[in-house]
């Protein structure tokens, strides 16, 4: 049986473990959005220069 300290302990425990798998979660999401609206600039700008180059 859990005594009162060893209890608290364990919440604390579990609360900061979801917290950090929270902070994970969360930033992870984002990287992956600025990684593929930095993959879409690049190919909206590859399009343009070629575009630039065609003209020329």
């Amino acid at each position: 049986m859990l005594d009162h300290s060893d209890a608290v302990s364990l919440v604390l425990f579990a609360v900061g473990l979801a917290s950090t798998g929270t902070v994970l979660w969360v930033s992870s999401r984002r990287v992956d959005r600025k990684e593929r609206e930095r993959s879409q600039f690049m190919r909206m700008r590859s399009r343009l220069n070629q575009l630039m180059r065609e003209r020329s």
